[in-house]
């Protein structure tokens, strides 16, 4: 027999907290559309998938270009992992994982009415947002050729989360590179501005992480 997957109740919870995230975000919910694919997944299993379109004026974009020597890094506070680096989180945790659902399910925080006030005040040249791959990885997508970060990794509060998956046996390195340790989101702004940002951004425990240099990539002190 065929095993329908819809699930009313289910799914009216994912859709309604998509339509949260949008409103949150300013975004407008366009639509979609429900597959169900028999023999291809699990009867309870879900494939979610979205986009966003934005629009910025021209010559109003945020460009790596636009970054200079002693401009310093913000960070906004990310209290989870939000949602990278789970395939690691699996493998260690295993059937424990279940034990340990509500402080590594934690919704994902959103920074979009934030950054966009930020970028308001013309004090953000560039803006990176720490995914997957880490902070490392995704701030240099931000930063033009000769020049790079240097990031204080004391200058912010490690939630504990990533000190429990790290006493798993993942090591600092691998840590650093697979989840975003604290900071959801850099901005790379005007170092005589910084207050400017500061304040637009203060629902995210905003901090100076780091300063442009000379130094090529990110370099973690």
């Amino acid at each position: 027999a065929v095993v329908l997957r819809l699930d009313a109740d289910r799914d009216a919870q994912i859709v309604s907290s998509i339509a949260l995230a949008c409103r949150a975000a300013g975004c407008a919910l366009l639509g979609g559309e429900t597959a169900e694919h028999p023999g291809a997944m699990p009867a309870d299993a879900v494939d979610l998938a979205g986009a966003v379109v934005g629009v910025v004026e021209r010559g109003a974009e945020l460009s790596p270009q636009s970054v200079a020597e002693g401009d310093v890094v913000v960070g906004l506070r990310s209290p989870n992992v939000r949602s990278n680096g789970f395939s690691l989180i699996r493998s260690l945790y295993g059937e424990e994982i279940k034990d340990h659902a509500s402080a590594l399910l934690e919704p994902s925080v959103l920074y979009a009415s934030a950054v966009l006030a930020a970028i308001e005040t013309g004090a953000v040249r560039a803006a990176a947002h720490v995914t997957g791959g880490g902070l490392a990885h995704n701030l240099s997508r931000a930063l033009p050729p000769g020049l790079g970060a240097i990031i204080d990794r004391h200058s912010w509060y490690v939630p504990a989360v990533f000190a429990e998956i790290a006493a798993r046996g993942v090591n600092d390195a691998e840590m650093f590179n697979t989840f975003n340790m604290g900071i959801g989101m850099c901005l790379i702004v005007d170092s005589d501005r910084t207050g400017e940002v500061i304040e637009q951004t203060g629902d995210h425990a905003p901090a100076v992480i780091g300063r442009i240099g000379e130094t090529p990539g990110v370099n973690l002190a």
